[in-house]
């Protein structure tokens, strides 16, 4: 599946789509290339980003090809305290 997010170029319908399955965003590389995924509508990716495990904020963060408010949106949740809101 992460190669079929990489290669196959999917439509924004198919990746919001997606994003919406809980047995698929339980898979940290599927979310993670998701995130990553310059096709994910904007608003999908968002409402992913406070469900996401440390490692997946990480890598966002750090991504210089990453959306430049999901990168930062990405920082905040790191840095933000544990259980705190950012």
């Amino acid at each position: 599946l992460t190669a079929w997010l990489l290669v196959r170029r999917p439509t924004e319908a198919q990746l919001a789509l997606l994003a919406q399955s809980e047995r698929w965003m339980e898979r940290t590389a599927v979310r993670s290339a998701l995130l990553l995924s310059p096709r994910l509508p904007r608003a999908v990716a968002l409402s992913m980003l406070s469900r996401s495990p440390r490692p997946v904020l990480e890598r966002l963060a750090s991504d210089p090809a990453a959306d430049p408010l999901l990168a930062e949106c990405a920082r905040s949740l790191l840095e933000a305290p544990p259980g705190g809101a950012v």
